[in-house]
């Protein structure tokens, strides 16, 4: 084991996408992130989370190769943080349960049961209500969309069994952390985040809504102001004036 004299100085920030996803859709976060020079940035790809890697590989998978990158960055960092978007964000939390992670942030965190139909259902319906009340709705619809039949069935089997199963992880959860969600989010529903947040264990949490932002977060038309709110958490710069609050 290193000393700590010879573990690297900067905070080590793992980013972990979510079903359906890979690295190049948190690509605008991590970029942001990196020109900071302040954290050094990973990411990794998730096994069989989409058609492009499709695989016989289940969450035991997922969790196997997230405990790997993180007991590797445990031999070269003391300060470790982890950023998770959607199912990324309840893996997350799983290894923040278990491991010394300082810091975590919850970008529209996926804790709840998967329902294939009825999101189809609700995407369509956000379609027709909302087309004209959000500006970069057509984005995120299509984005959504193509993530949802880009995904293996096998992979949403798995994604709900391992929901079902590590849901209250978030109990469990004590370091610093940040819930990110936007209120037009087309797969999430705010009662399961809200829930989230109310069994985090964790004495210092903050919850931020933001209106007119869906599921893609990092791919919003408010992309760049929430990468800036959640560096100013990580960074410790800015001091919360409140322990949830919404953004206009």
């Amino acid at each position: 084991m290193k000393g700590s004299d010879s573990l690297k100085k900067n905070p080590a920030i793992l980013i972990i996408h979510g079903l359906g996803e890979g690295i190049e859709d948190n690509e605008n976060f991590f970029n942001y992130i990196q020109k900071t020079h302040e954290f050094d940035v990973y990411m990794f790809t998730l096994p069989g989370s989409n058609r492009k890697n499709k695989t016989k590989k289940g969450y035991h998978d997922w969790l196997d190769i997230a405990e790997e990158n993180i007991k590797s960055l445990e031999k070269e960092y003391d300060d470790i943080y982890i950023v998770g978007h959607s199912m990324g964000a309840v893996i997350s939390c799983f290894l923040a349960s278990l491991h010394n992670v300082k810091k975590l942030v919850l970008v529209a965190p996926a804790f709840g049961v998967f329902n294939f139909k009825q999101n189809i259902i609700d995407i369509k319906n956000k379609i027709r209500h909302n087309e004209e009340e959000t500006p970069d709705s057509k984005v995120f619809y299509d984005i959504v969309f193509s993530r949802i039949l880009s995904v293996p069935l096998r992979s949403y089997k798995n994604f709900i069994l391992f929901t079902h199963k590590y849901k209250n992880c978030v109990r469990y959860v004590k370091c610093d952390s940040l819930i990110i969600y936007g209120l037009n989010d087309e797969i999430v529903p705010k009662r399961v985040v809200d829930g989230a947040y109310e069994l985090l264990a964790s004495n210092n949490k903050v919850y931020i809504e933001y209106e007119k932002v869906g599921h893609v977060v990092f791919q919003s038309k408010r992309k760049d102001e929430i990468n800036k709110d959640i560096y100013n958490f990580l960074i410790g710069g800015k001091k919360w004036t409140c322990k949830k609050k919404r953004k206009k």
